[in-house]
């Protein structure tokens, strides 16, 4: 019978002192490290934030008024304005220098090859290029022989004609004109009686009749 308590009270040790079995829902432990091992899952949520910016940009326009000083020289005075391509083209027919006025003082001849329109009240009246060609002569001041300031073309076909006792020229040597354009006005420079035009011309060099070809 002692025998028979020794080993229950033998039994009850053993269930006394063995550890409790793990529950499966418990976190189990390392066997290397002893330490509770948990599976954490992390969602990790970025939020993006867009901020638009609107710029406006004004663009200011500025009106910028310039003022132009116009400087008035002598070739403004032209009446009718002329196309550049006329100018230094020669036609073959001939304008009369000065519309208008027709009173020839002094003719042509052997010791004058010119015609001389003269009348005091002509003083400053446009005198026209007879048709289109270059200046090769041009004479802005100074007595000259006599001819005063004066200006000759040459038409390019021949023709030449020269105008003299000018009050002023507008053109230059080099410069081109067309038929019928202003170029200088009547004066009475150099040697002369008053004022009026001394028209000479010239054909292949030789000089001519104004009244030959001019519509007179």
């Amino acid at each position: 019978m002692r025998r028979g308590l020794w080993l229950a009270m033998v039994l009850v040790f053993i269930l006394a002192t063995t550890p409790a079995i793990a529950s499966p829902d418990q976190p189990t432990e390392s066997a290397d490290t002893g330490t509770t091992s948990s599976s954490v899952i992390m969602t990790s949520k970025t939020t993006t934030t867009t901020t638009t910016a609107t710029s406006t940009t004004t663009t200011s326009t500025a009106t910028s008024t310039t003022t132009a000083t116009s400087t008035t020289t002598s070739k403004s005075k032209t009446t009718t304005a002329t196309p550049a391509a006329d100018r230094g083209v020669a036609t073959g027919k001939f304008v009369w220098p000065v519309p208008g006025w027709t009173h020839i003082v002094q003719g042509y001849g052997d010791y004058h090859p010119a015609i001389d329109i003269y009348e005091n009240a002509m003083l400053g009246t446009p005198i026209l290029a007879v048709d289109g060609g270059t200046v090769i002569i041009a004479k802005s001041s100074g007595y000259n022989n006599g001819a005063g300031t004066y200006i000759q073309i040459d038409h390019g076909n021949g023709y030449r004609s020269h105008y003299c006792h000018c009050s002023e020229i507008l053109f230059s040597t080099g410069d081109q004109v067309a038929k019928g354009e202003v170029i200088a006005y009547v004066g009475q420079s150099g040697n002369t009686s008053g004022p009026g035009l001394h028209l000479e011309m010239w054909k292949n060099d030789v000089h001519i009749n104004p009244l030959s070809v001019l519509p007179y």
